[in-house]
């Protein structure tokens, strides 16, 4: 505070002086000098202040990801109603609990009886109508959801455990789980998921459902772009901030996609 004072006073140019004119304008001056070192003390402390605040947030956001062993991880329990061999299967991917429980929806609500659904155009209703009469409603998928920041690791854990083949995926790009591995630290992202289930099953969509703003530049970009390029017209990227008839409309386009694939595959 002491060196800041001394800044301040030379800015203001002060020299002893015995004149009693220039003794008041000093005075003056060291009246400035003391409330404008004041003012600068508590930015100062402003700015400590929202420093620690910040450091808080990061150690909140630490404790609620905290690092896991891999093989602490496991894989979720699936009951063999769940998952019959002869039906297509569809996994839900989400950080988000609600993100899981809106696609749910949007599937049922195309697989099941639209017509309730009063906000959906005609449009919607009339492809949903051609979707079901074609290739059949909800009986005919295995629905599978997997939750946390840790989804990927569960997810991979759970199709070794099942020898699951992914036919649509609907994936979040960022989870955030971190987990360590032989004594190396590890986290894995949607790309990852839609890499592992396309290296399983050449013939699945993805559908990836995120929040992130992904940059041309980005690294994310890139490996979306190569899997768009390696697997036309089965990767799909889609925003969360659209509205509900444009994210049935994807959800649409992967279901008619993974039927005509399987049925190309039954020929």
């Amino acid at each position: 505070m002491k060196k800041i004072f001394n800044k301040i006073k030379n800015i203001f140019n002060f020299e002893k002086n015995t004149d009693i004119n220039e003794n008041d304008k000093e005075k003056k001056n060291i009246e400035k000098a003391e409330k404008l070192t004041e003012k600068i003390h508590q930015n100062f402390k402003e700015i400590k202040r929202t420093e620690e605040e910040e450091n808080k947030k990061l150690i909140e956001i630490d404790n609620l990801q905290p690092l896991k062993k891999f093989e602490e991880i496991d894989s979720i329990s699936i009951q063999e109603s769940n998952l019959d061999p002869n039906k297509l299967t569809i996994m839900i991917a989400d950080d988000h609990p609600g993100s899981i429980r809106l696609m749910k929806n949007d599937i049922e609500t195309i697989l099941k009886d639209p017509n309730f659904n009063f906000e959906l155009n005609d449009s919607i209703k009339a492809r949903i109508h051609v979707l079901n009469k074609k290739y059949g409603k909800i009986d005919k998928y295995n629905i599978l959801k997997f939750s946390t920041n840790y989804a990927p690791y569960i997810f991979q854990k759970t199709c070794e455990k099942y020898s699951l083949k992914i036919d649509l995926a609907i994936l979040d790009i960022i989870y955030g789980g971190i987990v360590a591995k032989e004594g190396k630290k590890y986290t894995q992202d949607g790309i990852d998921i839609a890499e592992y289930i396309l290296s399983k099953n050449n013939k699945s969509v993805i559908i990836f459902y995120t929040g992130c703003d992904i940059e041309e530049s980005s690294h994310e970009y890139n490996r979306i772009r190569k899997l768009q390029d390696n697997f036309p017209e089965r990767v799909l990227v889609t925003d969360k901030d659209i509205n509900d008839n444009k994210r049935l409309n994807i959800i649409i386009n992967g279901l008619i996609k993974i039927n005509e694939l399987n049925e190309k595959e039954e020929l």
